[in-house]
């Protein structure tokens, strides 16, 4: 019997995760099992990294908007944790 994936029922959010160190952190998270909200302001590399990782048989959320706009981002946010449950990982 084999073992689950260590981030296996986790939801992780991943700032700049259309290219780049947060493309790599999202890579290597979905490897390890995690589901994934993703952000970046390129929704073009942006949704190259989240097929990526749901051809890893992960669930991402992609969101593209600009974090340093607070209020919008913590109400987007909210509405995906709602979809996903808890976040675990920032």
């Amino acid at each position: 019997m084999s073992k689950p994936a260590p981030l296996s029922e986790k939801l992780a959010i991943v700032t700049g995760g259309g290219r780049g160190i947060g493309r790599a952190v999202a890579m290597a998270l979905a490897a390890r099992g995690a589901d994934l909200i993703l952000n970046d302001l390129a929704p073009e590399t942006l949704a190259a990294t989240a097929e990526e990782c749901r051809a890893l048989g992960r669930k991402v959320t992609e969101m593209s908007c600009d974090n340093t706009d607070i209020d919008r981002f913590v109400t987007l946010i909210g509405e995906h944790e709602a979809d996903h449950g808890r976040v675990d990982i920032l």
